[in-house]
Order: structure tokens, then C-alpha cells, then sequence
């Protein structure tokens, strides 16, 4: 074809032909692409040049052009070589051609927008090869801008294209002036071009591009006649010179451009110039409807004395009132610089700190400093004739709620500073509920309340009440057959909900604050945040938010559960659309499914959150009995929400039943949907609090176990969960939730063994021993396989695994050696963060995980426990070391972490678990929790370079073991060497902390463990802490430690005295009496003694007369047979009963001293009589 078209236009000389031709090459290119044309493209190029420069024919030029821009535009690169060629015939025409000749300049201008395209970021080079052509390129610009309007627009397209790859060689300063005049152009292709211009220069230079527009319209717009003239807002620069312009302009292209250039520029500047974009928003949308008017009014009463002016000065007069579009877009400006522009700096939000950044002479024009003129504009938008404006007024106002809703007030302190605008709040809202307000304002009305009762900014119930009464009056708008001003039947669905889901949120919070208050009575103040509800402890529930809310409970909690209902049926999938109710739902029509979908998508999750809490803590579970009041719910019938009226004989429980299916299902429908991105972060904490609410009732978790299977189903779309969530705080909710699920199935096994042995024995025989066949109850059987995907056990586990390997990969070898880039990040993370460095929050979601870990063996059988025991203790092992892993300089003791304590909490439970039932079993599990030891022991042997263990740590989790395993689990040389090694390394270290540690876990383990366990590290440890004591090592302390080190020196030695046979506590006594006097402090010798030695030796000498009285004779032997000790004990005595007595005559004299008066007088009045 190609060739074809070639071979015709070298013999055609008709113009019909050429043209045609020539436009075929163009599109054959643009078709086939740059390089399925690689070998006609020289050709094409070089008769198109040709044909262009016929001046002959200037149809047959602009075709010709016109098909070489489509051959540029799809070249790309293989075009580069005719650029030039290209470039130069492009200047000669703009050059010879004339300007009535509309058509080839047009066609030339979208010609040279190719070339740049062809040149791309080559254009933006600096060296002599590109140089000439973007000089070209700048010449052929200026060159069109002389021509008539269309072709200026090509222009300025030119240059638009050059700036996107070379903004540093165009001169904005020239530039910016001529778009600002073209703004005002009577031609649409000029506003349109400067606008889309300017919207593509304030993306990359929006602060110069201001810059130069203000200082041009401060100077140069009076001699233009064409800008200030009508512009009514350009003493705000270039904002509101397109603000003017969005008053004027007809065309929705120039419109959105200009609104587009706006939100560039409010993005980029706003912070920094927060007043000037405030005061243009301000007048905006404050600007009075009849200032137009009153000019004329004023220049009919002038008559004679009215005084003729240059008619561009008139024009000035001339104000164009602001459209309602673009106030709105105002209130979205203005919604923006709150929500977006100024977010990351505190002090926007903070009025003490911006006072304070005010006073120390940095910036000080901050967003809480405009509060007042911000709700005053939120105030006169929400009440204004236009719904849009109305709409986008009461967004705004719900925006400044939100983020100043915890702004404290300096001057009073304990009240925020929202307070002050109650009144302004309440006048705001109550036009959107009036009956003949448009259904979507009185729903988001509706929001806005939710928000503010939720904020708890109103202190007074009385200042609460006056919103919560709009609230109320909405109820009306949910009876069947109540009248309504809807234009359809959907709006009527969108404002019902809102209703409802307004209603749910005040309901979740007034739960919260009163969880919150009854959880801590005795150190928080309710009048502090939420003010004086109750006047007295039995009108509580009256006098507060929860009391207002439970009024209207029996008809909202049937509303919320019916509107779920609907959610349920419309998620079905279309192939179970025939199971949709004919005649509709409780708040929507047959007719309206499709519109009436995205409403209830976008207000379920609040509702659900609320029905869960209402059925679980509000009485829903207990109160089905007596609900037998009519409730104009459309539906409630076919869902069991009843008894929904008086002749409903549903069954109670299983009304209950169905209730907790349809909340259960609705949230297991969202967590395991495809879409898992739909659910937003709001959408998935209330999903996630739902669930939690639910399962607190010991009821719903008796139903979530009731079939089998849909525990295993939770936990597994609980789990994909976790794989899709990053944040700390969702992954929390997630692991309380499975907490609760795991509670649940420990609850149901519980009571299976209780059933069991309810069979098994009467119900007045006391039972001794648990026999085999309940205690072999259990996941896992008499056979101990565990199935994966029907396993409990299983699931936990699988969830469990993905917290920790999250934040310790090491702990999978799969995830060790995964090149995910999950994985990755996390082996990243792991390198430069031990346990130690996580975050607080990081630390409590591993805690939480371990917790849940150590109850997964309790679900199981004896042997199904064999089965998953090697899996839990590996995980909560390698979890340990991992938490307890720390730099070599690292000093920390990192046993008090979080991560650890859960580690060492688990690992005493599964070290206590016995099967006496089943003696096989058991030795097989103790051999299991023997090898647990054994790498615990190995911790110390394996840590990574640069790093080391926790030597606390290492001896808490050996602790564990001596306390609460069996003594034939601790007898093995390979375990019972290494651990009297670790405490004995332990007192040897040179961290002072280290040894208070480790003998204070040697008491615990000298008193509580058998002493059968404890001879050898009796043994191995104390004549190391008598040699301290002797030496003189620890009896002169110098600081808190030290001071601390002695004290558990003696209270090991102590231990061993009091677990001693009676007839060793003799030898005991010899020396532990010594050690007593040695660290008594003699004021002979030492009579500077510093605070720490006082307080040892005040210790000391209370354990000296303890053992005086429990030990009389061999105390007394011991003495006498030392005179030298003997006198250091009397001299202690006596200086001790000195210094008791000086204190009592000081308190006396104290007590004998007359009180000094409070308020002190100016005269003295002592001598008058």
C-alpha cells in the first residue's frame, strides 16, 4: 500500500489525490508503527517534505504536514534522523507563508509539537548538537504567536510540549505575563491553551509562576485593558485571577484546567501563605449576592454630581458575582488546605505550640490562629441555598471537627477550644434537617453530628442534647410510610442509612467512654473529657451519652439489623440473584438494587460494628424475650430480627442464633472477599471490632463452635488478613480477635470433657483422677494426626507463624531463604533491628502471638499434642532468641521485654502440661520440652556475630525449667552442666545488673524448686557468694546497684539458711553471722560512711537481730567466741538505739512547735493584749 501511494504521488498532479495519498502515509505509519515502517520511512519523509513545500497548493501542504506530524508522533526515535531536514522546512513556511493560509500554520504548529515529542528529554541537553534545534524551536514559537488566534494556541502548545522536557530554556518571565493576558481572550482556543499552560506550569514552578503573575498584574495590568478590569479577585495573584475567570468562563475544559491549576498551586503554597489563601476563600464564599446591584444604585443617585472617568476605571465597578460552582470549589479548597496542605506540622493543630513558634520568631501564621473565620466560612456554606454548597460546607465543618476536636485551650485548662463554636455548630446543622431538605444534605448532616457527639467536645449533656435532638427527629424518616421530599427512591436508601449509620458511630463511642469509665473508676474523672453526665452514681447510665443512646435502642437495633439484612442479599452473587426478596428490602426497592448498592457499601461497616456491641455488651442476646413492641421495620420478619411485634412466636434462641449468623456472616463476606483493597481502613476496624464485640458474649462463642468448620474458616480469612496488613495496629485487632476465637474452642473442649464426665459419674460422686477417655479428648485423637484445612490447631498455628516470621525470619527457614520482597524487607528489618529495637506496639503484636502459641497444645489430644508440641516449641524458642538478642556494647536487659516474658510465660506452660493418664505419652512429651531446653542452653553458642544473649534472659528461661519440669528431665549431664555453667558465668560477669539478676533467680530457685534440683547449683553457686562476702567485695557500696548487689547477696544466703536441715543450719550460722557483722558499719573507723553503706548496714543489722531471735544459743556461742565481733555488734546495737531516740525527741519537738499560719499577716499582732 505503501508503495502504492508512493508510486501515485510522483505521477498525480490532481490536488484530491495528493492529499489523499499523502494523508494514507500518515496513517499507514501511525498504524503500523515505528518499526514495522523503518524501511518506507526515509521515502515517506522525503515526499512529504516535498509535497509540503508547494506553495502551489496549500490544501495538498496541509495534508502533507499533517501526515508528517502522524509520522513523528508514531517514529518516536527512528525519527530522530529527519528532525532537522524537518525543522527546516517547518521555519522556512512559517516564514513564507502567509497568515491567511490558516489551515498550513495550524498544521505546522502540530507538526513542530512532534518534533519535540521526537526530541524528548535530548532536548534538555546543554551540548552544541541539540542546541541549534531548540533555538529553532524557540523561533519557530515566536513566530506563531504573531499569527492569528488558532495558531497562537498551537504556540503555546509548543511551548507547553517544550517546558514538559526543558523547563530550565524557557523564559517564564515573558512567558506567564502573555498566558495571564490570554485569560480573558474572547477566543476559546487561547483561554483554552494559556489555561492548560498554566495548569502544567504550576505542577513543577508553582511559586515562581505566582510570583511573576502578581508582579505583573500589580504593574503592567492597567495598561493591557484586559485583566484587572474584570477580574475581581486579582489582588491575590494568579489564584485569584483564575478564580475570577472560573466565574466567567462558559467552557468545561477551561473550567476544570483552571481548577486543576488552582489545586497545583494550593498544594504547593498554601502552608506557606495560609492567610492570603484563607481571605481569598473567605470572600469567596462570603461575598454578598447584592453588591453588584448596589453600584447601580449608586450611580442612578449621583445624577449631576456624577464625575466622568477613563472607561477602563469605570470597568473596575463591574464586579462579577462569584456562581455557586465556584463557591463550592472555594469549600473544596478550603477542605484541602485543612485536611491535606497542612497536615505533618503540628502547630497547625496545636495553639499553644503555635503560639509558641509564634513568640520565638519563626513562622507564625498557623491554621488554629483562623479557627474562627474557618468555622464562620463552614457556617455560612452550610446554610446557603445551593445543596452542592451546603454539601461541601458541612464536609468541611465535619473536617475542622475531626482535627480540632482534641485542640486544648490554654487559658482554661481541661476544655478544648471547639467549645467556643457549640453554638455556630448547632445553627450549621439544623437547616439539613428540615423536611424539605434534600435526602443526600441531611445525610451527610448526619455524619457531621455522628462526628461531633463522637468528638466529645460538648461537655454539658445539656450543649449535647442539642445536637443529639437532630439526631433524634431523623428517627422520624425510618417509619414505613413516612413522607418524604426524595426526588427518588435511592436518595431516600442514602439518607436512611445515613441515618442509621450516623446513629451506629454515636452508639460505638458512648460504649467506649463507658467501658473506658467503668474500667477505671478510681483514677479517671469522667467530667474531664465527656463533662458532668451523671449527677449521681445510681442516674449514671441516665445522665450520660450511653443513657441518651439507649432510649432509642429497640427500634435502632432493629433498623441496624434489617439494614444488614439488605447489605447481606445485595453482596450475593449475581447467579443467587433469584434468592433476592420480590417485593425489596427494609430500606430499598426491587426497582433500585443497583443505585441503592453503593449506599449501603459505604454504611455497613458502622452498623454492623454497633449491632455487634448492642448484642454482646447492650443486653441484645438477653432482651429477645421481651421485645414484643411494633417496630415499622419493612422485612424484619424474613430475618428473625423479631419478635418484631406481638403475634411473632419465634423462638428466642433462635432469633438469637439467626442474629449472630447474619452479623458473622456479613463480616467473614468483607474479610474474605477477592477485593480485599475495597475494604477501607475505617471499613476493616469496624469489621474487626465487630467480631471482637461478638465473641465477648460467652454465648456467640458457644455458636461460633456449634458447626464445624466455621472456626477453621475464621482463622483462616483472619490470616489472609494478616498477609495483606502492614500496619502494627490492624495486625493487633487481628490477634485479638483470634485470641477470642481461641478462647472459644477452649471453652467448647471444656465443656465436651465436662458432658463427659457427667456421663461417666453421678452427679454426687466426687471425682479423684480424671480418667483416659476425657483426658484423651481433643484435636488429634487416639491417632495424633492433625489435618491441615479442617485443624484448629492448625490454623492458629498458621496465624501465629505469620506474625513472627513478619518481624524474625529466621524463624522459617523457607522465609530465610525466600527472594520475596516481603521476606527481604523483613530480613532487612531483623539485621538492623534486634528484638530489642522493635516498637512498643511491634513488641505487644509478638507478645500476642506467643500467648496464643502457648494455649494451641491445650486444644489437643495427648497425642495430637506430640504431634504439633515440636512445632510450638520451636517457634516459641527461636522467638526468645531472637527477642533476646542484643549488640556486644548492648547493656540492656532485655528479660523485662515484652517479647521475652510472653516467651518465658509460655514456655512455663507447656514445661507444666502432664498426662498422668497416658505414662507413654508423657515421657515421649517430656523428651519433646527436654529438647527445648537443650536449644535454649545452645542460644548462648549460636548468636550472630557482633551480638550476644541476654544472659538474664537465658537464666529466667532455665528458671522455667528447674521450677516446673521434672527432676529426670534435669538430670541429663548434656542439660544439667550447662545450666549450673550459665549462673556461674553469670556472678562472674561485669555487669552489676547481670549479678543481681542471677542471684535473685538463684533464691527463687534455692526456695521454690525441690532440693533434689537445687544441690547443684547450691553447690556451684554460693561459696562463690560467701568468697564475695568475705573479700570485702560487696560490703561497701558506692551507688543504688552495688547497694542492691549486697542486699541479694545476703538474701541468697538467707535462702540457703532457711532451706538448710536443722541440724546444718549450725554450720550455716557460722558463717552467715560473720558476713552480717562484716557489713555492719563501725563509726570508729568509719564514721564518713555514705548513704549506701547506712543502708546496708541497717539491712544487716535487721537480719542479725532476726536470726537472734530465731537462733538465741548459737547466735550467743558465735559471739562469744569472738570478742572482736562481739563489741561491733554491741557498738551497732547501742548506735542504733541513739539515733532511734534522737528521731523520737525530734518528732516530739516537731509536734511541740507551734504550726505556722497559712496566711501570712502584714502586721504582727503577737504582743497586743
Amino acid at each position: 500500500m505503501a508503495q502504492h501511494s508512493f508510486d501515485f504521488l510522483k505521477t498525480a498532479r490532481d490536488v484530491a489525490s495528493r492529499t489523499g495519498h499523502s494523508f494514507a502515509l500518515g496513517c499507514l505509519h501511525r498504524y503500523v508503527g515505528s518499526l514495522g515502517s523503518s524501511q518506507h520511512l526515509h521515502t515517506s519523509v522525503s515526499i512529504l517534505l516535498a509535497l509540503a513545500q508547494d506553495n502551489a497548493s496549500p490544501v495538498v501542504q496541509a495534508w502533507a504536514l499533517h501526515a508528517l506530524a502522524l509520522i513523528a508522533d508514531s517514529g518516536g526515535p527512528m525519527f530522530r534522523d529527519f528532525v532537522e531536514p524537518t525543522l527546516s522546512c517547518v521555519l522556512k513556511l512559517l516564514l513564507t507563508t502567509s497568515s491567511s493560509q490558516g489551515d498550513v500554520l495550524i498544521c505546522l504548529g502540530k507538526l513542530l509539537a512532534a518534533i519535540i515529542t521526537t526530541l524528548g528529554p535530548e532536548l534538555s541537553a546543554s551540548n552544541s548538537t541539540i542546541s541549534k534545534p531548540r533555538s529553532n524551536i524557540l523561533i519557530a514559537a515566536a513566530v506563531m504567536q504573531a499569527g492569528n488566534p488558532v495558531v497562537q494556541s498551537e504556540a503555546i502548545a509548543c511551548l507547553q510540549q517544550l517546558h514538559m522536557f526543558a523547563p530550565g530554556h524557557l523564559d517564564l518571565h515573558s512567558l506567564v505575563p502573555e498566558l495571564v493576558k490570554l485569560l480573558t481572550s474572547s477566543h476559546l482556543s487561547l483561554r483554552r491553551a494559556s489555561v492548560a499552560c498554566l495548569r502544567q506550569l504550576s505542577q513543577r514552578e508553582a511559586k515562581e509562576v505566582c510570583e511573576i503573575a502578581s508582579s505583573f498584574g500589580n504593574v503592567g495590568v492597567k495598561d493591557t485593558h484586559c485583566v484587572e478590569g474584570i477580574m475581581a479577585y486579582s489582588d491575590s495573584g494568579l489564584p485569584g485571577m483564575l478564580f475570577s475567570l472560573l466565574d466567567q468562563e462558559e467552557d468545561s475544559l477551561v473550567i476544570k484546567h483552571a481548577q486543576e491549576t488552582i489545586t497545583s498551586i494550593l498544594i504547593a503554597m498554601s502552608a506557606d501563605n495560609l492567610t492570603s489563601w484563607l481571605s481569598l476563600c473567605k470572600e469567596v464564599l462570603t461575598v454578598s449576592v447584592d453588591s453588584g446591584n448596589d453600584n447601580e444604585e449608586d450611580k442612578d443617585d449621583d445624577g449631576d454630581d456624577v464625575e466622568f472617568t477613563h472607561g477602563e476605571d469605570s470597568s473596575v465597578q463591574a464586579t462579577v458575582q462569584p456562581r455557586w460552582t465556584t463557591r463550592v470549589f472555594a469549600a473544596v479548597c478550603l477542605r484541602k488546605i485543612i485536611s491535606d496542605c497542612c497536615e505533618g506540622d503540628r502547630a497547625h493543630f496545636d495553639l499553644s505550640l503555635a503560639k509558641e513558634v509564634g513568640f520565638s520568631g519563626a513562622k507564625s501564621d498557623f491554621l488554629v490562629l483562623h479557627l474562627s473565620e474557618l468555622v464562620r466560612m463552614c457556617f455560612m456554606a452550610a446554610t446557603s441555598d445551593s445543596d452542592q454548597l451546603r454539601l461541601e460546607g458541612l464536609l468541611t465543618m465535619q473536617v475542622v471537627i475531626d482535627r480540632f476536636a482534641d485542640t486544648l485551650e490554654p487559658e482554661f485548662p481541661g476544655h478544648v477550644i471547639l467549645e467556643q463554636y457549640q453554638a455556630q455548630v448547632g445553627a450549621a446543622l439544623r437547616p439539613a434537617f428540615a423536611t424539605d431538605t434534600a435526602s443526600h444534605v441531611t445525610a451527610t448532616a448526619c455524619a457531621v453530628c455522628s462526628t461531633w457527639i463522637s468528638s466529645g467536645v460538648a461537655r454539658d449533656l445539656n450543649d449535647l442534647r442539642r445536637v443529639y435532638q437532630l439526631l433524634v427527629t431523623s428517627l422520624a424518616k425510618l417509619k414505613k410510610g413516612s413522607s418524604s421530599n426524595c426526588y427518588n427512591e435511592s436518595a431516600s436508601t442514602l439518607e436512611k442509612l445515613s441515618i442509621l449509620k450516623a446513629w451506629a458511630e454515636v452508639y460505638i463511642v458512648s460504649m467506649i467512654s463507658n467501658g473506658l469509665e467503668k474500667s477505671s473508676k478510681d483514677d479517671f474523672n469522667y467530667e474531664d473529657d465527656f463533662g458532668d453526665f451523671n449527677s449521681s452514681p445510681t442516674e449514671e447510665e441516665a445522665n450520660s451519652l450511653t443513657g441518651l443512646v439507649a432510649e432509642e435502642l429497640p427500634s435502632l437495633s432493629k433498623h441496624w439489623l434489617a439494614a444488614l439484612k439488605d447489605h447481606a442479599l445485595l453482596s450475593l452473587a449475581p447467579e443467587f440473584k433469584s434468592q433476592l426478596p420480590y417485593e425489596g428490602g427494609a430500606f430499598y426497592t426491587n426497582d433500585t438494587i443497583e443505585l441503592a448498592r453503593p449506599h449501603y457499601k459505604t454504611t455497613w461497616a458502622p452498623i454492623l460494628n454497633a449491632a455487634s456491641i448492642w448484642l454482646s455488651q447492650g443486653g441484645g442476646f438477653e432482651n429477645v424475650s421481651a421485645e414484643k413492641i411494633e417496630l415499622d421495620v419493612t422485612g424484619s420478619a424474613n430475618i428473625g430480627l423479631g419478635p418484631a411485634n406481638a403475634t411473632s412466636s419465634g423462638d428466642p434462641e433462635e432469633i438469637n442464633r439467626s442474629r449472630f449468623n447474619l452479623l458473622l456472616g456479613v463480616s467473614m463476606e468483607a474479610l474474605c472477599s477477592p477485593r480485599t483493597g475495597e475494604l477501607t481502613s475505617s471499613q476493616l476496624n469496624n469489621c474487626l471490632g465487630a467480631l471482637a464485640s461478638l465473641l465477648g458474649s460467652v454465648w456467640a462463642r458457644e455458636q461460633l463452635t456449634r458447626e464445624e468448620g466455621v472456626l477453621v474458616e475464621l482463622l483462616n480469612v483472619l490470616h489472609r488478613q494478616l498477609l495483606s496488613q502492614d500496619n502494627t495496629a490492624k495486625q493487633e485487632k487481628i490477634l485479638e480477635v483470634v485470641s477470642l476465637a481461641v478462647k472459644s474452642a477452649t471453652e467448647n473442649l471444656a465443656n465436651k470433657k465436662k458432658t463427659k464426665l457427667k456421663e461417666m459419674y453421678p452427679a454426687n460422686q466426687s471425682i479423684t483422677d480424671i480418667p483416659a477417655e476425657v483426658a484423651g479428648m481433643g484435636e488429634g485423637g487416639e491417632t495424633g494426626k492433625v489435618k491441615p484445612g479442617k485443624s484448629i490447631s492448625f490454623a492458629i498455628l498458621e496465624v501465629c507463624l505469620c506474625v513472627l516470621v513478619r518481624y524474625f525470619p529466621d524463624i522459617s527457614p523457607r522465609a530465610a531463604q525466600s527472594s520475596s520482597v516481603i521476606a527481604m524487607q523483613a530480613r532487612s528489618r531483623a539485621r538492623s533491628n534486634r528484638g530489642s529495637a522493635l516498637s512498643p506496639d511491634q513488641q505487644s503484636l509478638i507478645s500476642a502471638a506467643v500467648s496464643i502459641l502457648s494455649q494451641v497444645p491445650g486444644l489437643c489430644s495427648p497425642q495430637g499434642t506430640i504431634t504439633i508440641i515440636p512445632t510450638v516449641l520451636y517457634l516459641i524458642t527461636g522467638t526468645l532468641k531472637e527477642s533476646a538478642i542484643k549488640p556486644w556494647q548492648e547493656t540492656e536487659i532485655l528479660a523485662e521485654t515484652s517479647p521475652v516474658v510472653s516467651c518465658l510465660s509460655a514456655l512455663q506452660t507447656l514445661v507444666s502440661m502432664r498426662y498422668t493418664s497416658f505414662p507413654e505419652v508423657e515421657s515421649r512429651y517430656f523428651t519433646i520440652i527436654q529438647s527445648g531446653l537443650l536449644r535454649v542452653l545452645d542460644l548462648a553458642k549460636t548468636a550472630p556475630q557482633e551480638a550476644k544473649l541476654d544472659d538474664v534472659s537465658l537464666l529466667l528461661a532455665i528458671k522455667v525449667y528447674l521450677l516446673y519440669g521434672t527432676p529426670e528431665m534435669l538430670s541429663a549431664p548434656n542439660i544439667k552442666y550447662p545450666s549450673v555453667n550459665a549462673f556461674s558465668s553469670s556472678l562472674q560477669s561485669q555487669d552489676i545488673q547481670v549479678q543481681k539478676s542471677c542471684l535473685k533467680i538463684l533464691s527463687q530457685i534455692f526456695k521454690e524448686s525441690s532440693i533434689q534440683v537445687s544441690v547443684p547449683y547450691i553447690q556451684a553457686t554460693s561459696p562463690q557468694v560467701i568468697q564475695w562476702c568475705l573479700q570485702q567485695k560487696v560490703n561497701h557500696p558506692s551507688s543504688e546497684q552495688e547497694l542492691m548487689l549486697a542486699v541479694e547477696s545476703l538474701q541468697l544466703l538467707e535462702t540457703l539458711l532457711d532451706i538448710a536441715e536443722a541440724d546444718k543450719k549450725c554450720q550455716l550460722l557460722t558463717v552467715h553471722i560473720p558476713i552480717l557483722i562484716n557489713f555492719l558499719v563501725d563509726e570508729k573507723l568509719d564514721k564518713n560512711a555514705n548513704q549506701f553503706k547506712r543502708s546496708l548496714h541497717e539491712s544487716s543489722l535487721a537480719r542479725l537481730t532476726k536470726i537472734g531471735g530465731q537462733f538465741p544459743s548459737d547466735f550467743k556461742g558465735i559471739l562469744n567466741n569472738n570478742g572482736d565481733m562481739r563489741q561491733r555488734v554491741e557498738r551497732a546495737v547501742i548506735q542504733n538505739a541513739e539515733r532511734q531516740k534522737a528521731k523520737t525527741l525530734a518528732a516530739q519537738n516537731k509536734l511541740a512547735q507551734p504550726t505556722q499560719p497559712s496566711i501570712k499577716l502584714k502586721m504582727d499582732f503577737s504582743n497586743f493584749k
